[in-house]
């Protein structure tokens, strides 16, 4: 991990632990990033999920902490934070938070709905069972330093360079067709991932389970790269 990145999370603990002093919290950063550092990959794609307070008291949490700091504070310098989308301030949204030049979005785990307070290791699974791909359903606690692989295969399919969904492919495609896109690019960038064979009985037969017409041209995009 680089310098910088060190910094950034260690402000990230000051800022979060200063603002939600009292509140069980976790902050979790998932996806790209957490898979990109265990490929030894430099990544600042760098999204977060906080468990413990909703995204809309968290902002006006973070809000109040900020005005109570000094303006000389070292972890304030450069932050910024706001709604994604403030016409649904009330439920859950997309916090983005940049600091140290790096853009971040913070959500809430997938699962959760938005009345929710503090969850359990359980909802956080289905979160990572919810992603697109394994690989992306790694999850970096910033507490502890421990990377988290609840579904179990992660590391893994990246140590194998291997692209598979948590679900079966039916499950994780037809909840959101757009993944098999995603698939494609992910493929693009990483070259020497293969696909499982799952995934390609999955697309040899895609217009009988579900994904639309659209997409198939995509399917088989997939395949040939793979």
């Amino acid at each position: 991990m680089s310098e910088e990145e060190i910094g950034l999370l260690n402000d990230l603990k000051v800022i979060f632990s200063g603002a939600l002093d009292k509140i069980p919290f976790e902050l979790y950063i998932v996806g790209g990033w957490v898979r990109d550092k265990v490929l030894g990959i430099h990544s600042h794609d760098i999204d977060i999920m906080i468990t413990g307070i909703s995204i809309i008291s968290l902002y006006h949490k973070l809000a109040d902490y900020i005005k109570s700091q000094k303006p000389h504070s070292n972890a304030i310098q450069g932050y910024n934070f706001w709604l994604k989308n403030p016409e649904k301030c009330k439920s859950n949204d997309t916090l983005m938070l940049k600091m140290h030049n790096i853009e971040m979005q913070i959500l809430n785990p997938r699962s959760v709905p938005s009345d929710s307070s503090i969850i359990g290791v359980e909802q956080l699974v289905e979160d990572a069972k919810g992603r697109d791909f394994t690989v992306n359903a790694l999850f970096y606690e910033v507490k502890s330093g421990i990377v988290l692989d609840l579904t179990g295969k992660g590391l893994s399919d990246v140590s194998q360079r291997l692209l598979r969904t948590p679900l079966e492919p039916m499950v994780t495609f037809s909840h959101d067709p757009i993944r098999i896109l995603r698939g494609v690019r992910f493929l693009a960038k990483f070259p020497d991932f293969r696909i499982t064979e799952e995934i390609k009985d999955f697309m040899l037969n895609d217009t009988e389970k579900g994904v639309p017409n659209s997409l198939s041209f995509v399917s088989l995009h997939l395949l040939m790269i793979a």
